[in-house]
């Protein structure tokens, strides 16, 4: 008999712990839910840095590439990118969002900008049309789930037109790249 009034004790304290469990994520979620406009803000900013990965990386590869069809898949990136970040922004300003291009590169694609720069020239086209594919599927991905899901109308149909040249790019890279990589 003296087990039940022990395991008795431990009741408030089982309540307790399962409370603490399943309360504190939905009370953690609802504390951490972003404010209106922030999934708009993550989404321009996300642009914004692949666009200017798109700029640097491929003006590194006009002046290190040998190859016409590598320094014209390049010009055509840094043109289409450039265009697709002034649409974003004045989209933007149109609906009276704070935003601006990034300044730099994050982390991540800065540290895929110095491996381009080091790489010899008989690996750099193959790494920076990798570099593209990868980059242009991570965009194509972005914009389409903005295009769909995005909280707003203007934004959106300017990434569902962004998605369109996404989908170019990205086919053009594919092909591009098993070409160099041979």
């Amino acid at each position: 008999m003296t087990a039940r009034p022990f395991s008795l004790r431990f009741i408030p304290i089982v309540f307790a712990v399962t409370f603490a469990v399943f309360a504190l994520p939905a009370t953690a979620q609802t504390m951490s839910a972003p404010p209106a406009g922030k999934a708009t803000q993550d989404y321009l900013q996300h642009a914004g840095m692949g666009d200017l990965f798109e700029v640097q990386s491929s003006k590194l590869a006009l002046d290190r590439t040998k190859s016409n069809d590598v320094k014209s898949f390049a010009s055509m990136m840094i043109k289409d990118h450039t265009d697709s970040t002034k649409k974003l922004l004045d989209a933007a300003k149109s609906q009276k969002i704070d935003a601006a291009a990034p300044a730099k590169l994050d982390d991540a694609h800065q540290a895929t900008y110095d491996r381009l720069q080091k790489d010899d020239a008989a690996a750099f086209d193959a790494d920076y049309m990798k570099a593209q594919v990868s980059g242009h599927e991570d965009a194509l991905t972005l914009h389409r789930a903005y295009a769909k899901d995005g909280e707003n109308a203007a934004i959106k149909k300017v990434s569902a037109d962004i998605v369109k040249t996404v989908e170019h790019h990205l086919d053009e890279a594919k092909k591009l790249s098993a070409k160099v990589s041979k």
